[in-house]
């Protein structure tokens, strides 16, 4: 496993610590190696810092990665992306590959996610390297660092009492050791000749659900507030962008401020996103393994035993 830092301690697995926008750590990590699985991205908040961050990883830091494996030899990419590449702000149901790449963005992950996915499949034939991306959703589970977190972070606040729209907005939640099997199928596929090669899919649990149920679910497993009341999403739209012209606003006299409500998240909340795997299905041979109830359970009995729910 190449990472900038060792992230956790497992004999049976090796780590080369090394910086991915530097080729030469690359170039060191991808040697002797067939196939290379990059799902590297930073977790950053949304300022110009992390959009700096955002485009030097996913960007210039996949660049490297396609550079490294051509150098290398390497005969396999499979890239982690995110269903999120297709997504502008508007709802999404039952969305398939079919769907154009966003002409624009909300918020810079997406956009540096899906101009490395353009990377990537471009690459696929170069030099003997063929290449695939999957589109994961909302991914979940044990060691989950962003959405659990998220919601637990946010319960202890007393801020999820409230959501946004009437809860009817339908998501695709996908659990993590099923994303991994994806990979690991999508490997065993990727071969000359064949059809996966170049190509990019979707990847879920099959199983799209309300989005507000998620939250509610992890609410009463650590006995926190669940959404009670709503906003009209209309409205919470409307203040947002509101802010957001604050925010503009008191910069220009050099004043701060960091409101909770902005655009990005609350269509990130508030609008139905949903998508295909017929795709993979067919293709990859891909079928979720362990359903959404399951991965709750898992991932709750994870924080459970491994996170102070008090803290």
């Amino acid at each position: 496993m190449f990472d900038i830092r060792k992230t956790f301690d497992d004999n049976s697995v090796e780590f080369i610590i090394g910086d991915m926008t530097r080729i030469d750590d690359l170039n060191k990590a991808c040697e002797g190696i067939d196939t290379v699985i990059h799902c590297a991205s930073p977790a950053v908040g949304l300022n110009q810092h992390s959009e700096e961050l955002l485009y030097a990883i996913n960007v210039l830091g996949t660049q490297n990665v396609i550079e490294a494996c051509i150098r290398s030899r390497v005969k396999q990419l499979i890239y982690t992306s995110s269903a999120s590449v297709v997504f502008e702000g508007e709802p999404l149901y039952n969305a398939d590959e079919t769907q154009p790449l966003a002409a624009k963005f909300l918020d810079p992950y997406s956009k540096t996610k899906a101009e490395a996915e353009k990377y990537v499949l471009q690459a696929n034939g170069r030099k003997g390297l063929l290449t695939v991306s999957l589109r994961p959703s909302g991914l979940f589970g044990p060691r989950d660092a962003q959405f659990v977190p998220g919601v637990l972070s946010a319960a202890k606040q007393g801020k999820t009492r409230f959501r946004i729209g009437d809860g009817k907005n339908k998501f695709d939640f996908t659990y993590i050791e099923n994303v991994a099997d994806a990979h690991l199928i999508a490997a065993d596929k990727l071969t000359e000749n064949s059809p996966v090669a170049g190509q990019a899919y979707f990847i879920t649990n099959d199983e799209p659900m309300y989005f507000w149920d998620m939250i509610a679910y992890f609410c009463r497993e650590f006995q926190l507030p669940s959404p009670k009341f709503g906003i009209p999403y209309s409205l919470a739209l409307m203040i947002a962008i509101f802010l957001e012209f604050l925010v503009w606003f008191l910069s220009l006299f050099g004043i701060a401020f960091a409101p909770v409500f902005n655009k990005f998240r609350t269509v990130n909340v508030g609008v139905s996103r949903t998508f295909s795997i017929e795709k993979a299905k067919k293709e990859l041979g891909y079928t979720p393994k362990i359903t959404l109830e399951e991965g709750k359970r898992k991932t709750a009995e994870w924080f459970k035993k491994n996170v102070d729910r008090r803290a």
